[in-house]
């Protein structure tokens, strides 16, 4: 588009006999300048607009960082829960091996034909997972404190972390 403008110009101060001459090459800079002005102007709209549209997009972008933090938090309940299932098993077949003598005693007492109550003894025990608590608590104060004008979510995860290590 440069060279068009160019020799059309040319050609004007050529037929005129003016050829290189000052008027000739101002009217040259004035013409290609506004070729650079029609074409890149829209350009650089575009790009700004782009730029408005992307700042529009930014506390989505920053939300998404906090999506990566739930599902590890989300993976680490799941292998909390599996471990838990483990134990739970461990425990059940300890409380078959304490109880495994009585049981034959039973069998054997109702082989002969003696009278034997049935008696069963289940025990369940309890579990407080304080780092679960703490990061829980934190967690949720940290998105309770950015709910509330003027309060830092890092104070609200303080807090929610203390709270959530008595529960």
């Amino acid at each position: 588009m440069a060279g068009d403008v160019t020799s059309g110009v040319q050609s004007q101060f050529s037929k005129a006999g003016r050829l290189g001459s000052a008027a000739n090459q101002s009217v040259l800079a004035q013409e290609l300048g506004d070729l650079a002005t029609k074409v890149y102007a829209p350009n650089y709209q575009q790009e700004r607009a782009n730029m408005m549209a992307a700042t529009q997009l930014a506390p989505q972008l920053a939300q998404a960082d906090y999506q990566d933090i739930q599902a590890l938090g989300g993976v680490g309940q799941t292998k909390e829960a599996m471990e838990m299932a483990q134990i739970q098993d461990a425990m059940a077949r300890f409380d078959f091996e304490q109880q495994k003598p009585y049981y034959k005693l039973r069998e054997y007492l109702a082989s002969i034909g003696a009278a034997v109550p049935q008696t069963t003894a289940q025990t369940q025990p309890v579990f407080r997972n304080t780092g679960a608590g703490l990061l829980g608590g934190a967690m949720q104060g940290a998105e309770l404190a950015g709910l509330i004008p003027g309060m830092g979510a890092g104070w609200g995860a303080i807090g929610g972390g203390l709270l959530g290590g008595f529960a």
